[in-house]
C-alpha cells in the first residue's frame, strides 16, 4: 500500500533537506509518496502557505492529503487537528529527510502522544524528555 508522508524542512535539498524544528512555522514541506517497499515514488516541497498567510499551518496541510506526518514535536492543536483528520502523526530526532524516512521505514519511530506545551511554543520540541 503507498503511503503519503509529509515532513516539515528548512529548504528544499532533495532528500539531504534539513528537518525543521517547528511545525508550523516551517517554510517548506517535503511530501513524499512511498511504495510498498518503503522506495519514494514521489517527491515535492510545496512552501508552507498556512504559517505565513494568517491561517494555521494544519489546516493547510489537510489539503495535501498526507496519512503521515513526521516531525521533532508539535503544539496541541496541530496535534489535534490532524490526529482527529485520521493522519498519524510520528516523532523523529532525526536531523536529515533521508533520515527520517528510513527510520519510518523501519519501524523505528514512535507516534507523538504528548504534544508541547509551552507558552511561547521556543524550544518545546526538543525538550521532551
Amino acid at each position: 500500500m503507498k503511503k503519503r508522508i509529509l515532513v516539515p524542512i528548512e529548504e528544499p535539498r532533495g532528500m539531504e533537506s534539513r528537518i525543521f524544528e517547528h511545525f508550523g512555522r516551517t517554510p517548506y514541506f517535503a511530501l513524499l509518496e512511498l511504495g510498498e517497499g518503503g522506495e519514494i515514488l514521489r517527491i515535492e516541497f510545496p512552501p508552507n502557505e498556512g504559517g505565513h498567510s494568517g491561517g494555521f499551518t494544519h489546516d493547510w496541510v489537510l489539503k495535501l492529503s498526507p496519512e503521515i506526518v513526521l516531525v521533532r514535536g508539535m503544539g496541541p492543536r496541530g496535534l489535534g487537528r490532524l490526529k482527529s483528520a485520521g493522519i498519524s502523526v510520528f516523532q523523529t530526532d532525526d536531523e536529515t529527510l533521508k533520515d527520517a524516512v528510513a527510520a519510518f521505514v523501519q519501524g523505528r519511530l514512535r507516534e507523538l502522544a504528548v504534544p508541547c506545551h509551552t507558552e511561547n511554543g521556543h524550544d518545546c520540541h526538543r525538550n521532551r524528555g
